[in-house]
């Protein structure tokens, strides 16, 4: 059995502390990083879509059939660095009509995998890796 006195347990809270403070340091970077970012301006119209367990099935298969229309598109992930996962935000960028879509995957919103928009949502993503030429 150890033992712990009493400025032990101090010093495992100042560890805790600072490393609670270095989470909160991230944190303020990020925000900092990200208010230096320039404005969004499309040299063209666009419409922003966001694909997530909330989108119609309908919605769905139309962008679908204008994914398999496309002969190229721009394909970009973001991690989400605060929780430490991988691939939160999947966003895919094509034009159609003199327009540019932009789809936002919402990766951690998806609907439940036995549903109808999950196959939908996976035959999008077939879609986009094996019928166009994606820039990543």
């Amino acid at each position: 059995m150890e033992i712990i006195d009493n400025n032990s347990q101090k010093d495992i809270c100042l560890v805790q502390e600072q490393n609670n403070r270095q989470d909160v340091n991230v944190e303020e970077k990020i925000n900092i990083s990200i208010k230096l970012l320039p404005m969004f301006k499309a040299n063209q119209p666009y419409e922003i879509f966001f694909i997530n367990r909330k989108t119609s099935f309908k919605l769905l298969s139309q962008l679908n059939e204008e994914i398999k229309q496309t002969q190229e598109l721009t394909l970009f992930t973001q991690d989400d660095t605060i929780l430490k996962k991988q691939y939160a935000i999947v966003v895919v960028m094509f034009e159609q009509h003199d327009k540019l879509n932009i789809l936002i995957f919402e990766m951690f919103h998806l609907p439940y995998y036995a549903t109808k928009s999950y196959c939908q949502i996976r035959d999008l993503f077939d879609s986009i890796f094996f019928y166009t030429k994606a820039t990543l």
